[in-house]
């Protein structure tokens, strides 16, 4: 009997880790567009969308869609964003289109986001 109460203490640990990484990431995204707000105001990029958790685009790993003007005229980039290094192989794998960021959570500055972020130009 221990082994079944250890067993299901463990999934009841791991449930709430998954739980608290979960939130930490979409904190994360509300991170990124208070960043890419920012860099709105700056003039350095023309507008942007974030869409939201289990949307289709999302579900598409596109978490944010960014426009901006170049000399041609509007261009338009999507990707997504992960505090999550294991997340992060799975969404490459899962969409290898769409660019894919991994920045572990308050470890990446965001002068170094917004330089990957203007790359994808």
């Amino acid at each position: 009997m221990k082994r079944s109460r250890s067993k299901k203490k463990l999934k009841e640990s791991s449930d709430r880790k998954a739980r608290r990484g979960s939130h930490l990431g979409r904190s994360f995204e509300n991170d990124i567009k208070d960043l890419l707000y920012g860099m709105e105001r700056k003039g350095m990029i023309y507008t942007f969308t974030y869409n939201k958790p289990y949307s289709k685009e999302d579900s598409q790993g596109k978490d944010f869609r960014i426009t901006r003007v170049i000399k041609t005229g509007l261009i338009e980039r999507c990707f997504g964003v992960t505090i999550s290094r294991e997340s992060h192989k799975k969404a490459i794998l899962k969409h290898p289109k769409v660019p894919q960021f991994y920045w572990p959570y308050g470890k990446t500055n965001p002068e170094t986001m917004e330089k990957r972020i203007l790359e994808l130009f």
